[in-house]
């Protein structure tokens, strides 16, 4: 640019001015490629839909029966999860015991893992609800994902000293022997995953149609208020100060709907990151495949801005916005997990459980 400056104020030949001419000239820049964004976007959605889902392609539990299931495990007990404890960042519930289907008397009060140790794992516990347990002794070394092992090498030792010498228990079967107990339809059931534990003849499952009950009553684990009020202030707060041109309704209703769609994105991820609460493998890969679609659909409103992003924008808010106001985790699903009456299951346990070694109460 010098050397042109220098030319032009040098050269005899030029006329005044022609240098300032030269300088106004408006700098032509290369056309965006709007295509490279949209294509951007689908990549990063297709990664994310076939590499995480990929995985529990491969993984699977072996299926059994509900027969082998009381027969193999050496504890079997419905009670009542009093307290829920975590020692190294891993979830351990105490279970005060209702009634001994197998096992010794000492089983009145006692204590399982509570959380999934890998992908196929759906183990959990909620203070306070009601629980069948398939379980069996934990040496808490052995586990089947070895990055879950690797991240607690020293957990034995951890939980002997917050909970004393006395046995720590696992649910049989990646967590199928955990059959949390609900109220349905005046009929106490216990969810059982069909889909791996084969039922004995006699026994058979519920129509599983949501009861309307609320979270207290078991289905629905919704979330709390704070959640929703956190959001409406990301919409507010962070749809006010989003940037660009256009004074019209239609302008700021679209500044709104993103700046909404991205406060609420960082929100959500946090808040299901540090709760975690009702949400297993699947849940977490809908919400990541939600999160990708997010963030396309606040790129193409960022450079396609008008009524037609912001609606796309909306109805992506939408997909989350049904996840986060519904059910975070139905409690049945149709041939994959059911609600059996709770009195068929213990009459079946006790038909299949040898007398020898088994206490009830």
């Amino acid at each position: 640019m010098t050397l042109l400056k220098i030319l032009l104020a040098t050269d005899p030949a030029s006329t005044p001015g022609s240098e300032v001419e030269f300088f106004r000239a408006p700098t032509q820049r290369a056309p965006r490629r709007r295509s490279s964004v949209l294509w951007v976007t689908i990549l990063a959605t297709l990664a994310l839909v076939t590499g995480p889902s990929a995985v529990p392609a491969e993984a699977k539990v072996m299926p059994t029966t509900l027969e082998a299931l009381a027969k193999g495990c050496p504890a079997i007990v419905i009670g009542k999860v009093t307290d829920v404890t975590r020692v190294d960042g891993v979830r351990f519930a105490e279970v005060r015991a209702e009634e001994i289907l197998k096992g010794p008397p000492s089983l009145r009060s006692l204590r399982y893992l509570a959380q999934p140790t890998w992908m196929c794992d759906v183990t959990w516990a909620d203070e306070g609800e009601r629980v069948l347990l398939f379980l069996y002794p934990s040496d808490l070394v052995d586990f089947v994902d070895e990055e879950f092992k690797a991240r607690h090498p020293g957990l034995k030792k951890r939980v002997t000293a917050a909970f004393g010498p006395g046995p720590v228990f696992e649910a049989a079967q990646s967590g199928r022997g955990y059959m949390p107990i609900r109220s349905y339809r005046g009929v106490s059931v216990a969810t059982v995953w069909l889909h791996d534990v084969e039922l004995p003849k006699g026994v058979s499952a519920l129509p599983c149609e949501p009861p309307p009950e609320d979270a207290a009553g078991g289905p629905f684990r919704c979330p709390p208020v704070p959640t929703i009020v956190l959001l409406v202030a990301a919409f507010f707060f962070v749809g006010a100060r989003w940037g660009g041109a256009g004074t019209s309704l239609g302008a700021q209703a679209c500044r709104q709907i993103d700046g909404f769609v991205l406060g609420s994105l960082v929100l959500t991820t946090g808040l299901f990151a540090l709760a975690a609460r009702g949400v297993g493998p699947s849940g977490l890969i809908a919400i990541s495949i939600q999160s990708v679609l997010f963030l396309g659909a606040s790129g193409a409103h960022r450079v396609w801005p008008g009524w037609r992003s912001g609606l796309l924008l909306l109805v992506a808010w939408g997909c989350i916005g049904y996840r986060l106001v519904c059910p975070l985790q139905p409690p049945w699903v149709p041939g994959v997990c059911e609600p059996v009456p709770l009195d068929q299951l213990r009459s079946a346990v006790r038909a299949c459980v040898a007398t020898p070694g088994a206490v009830t109460r």
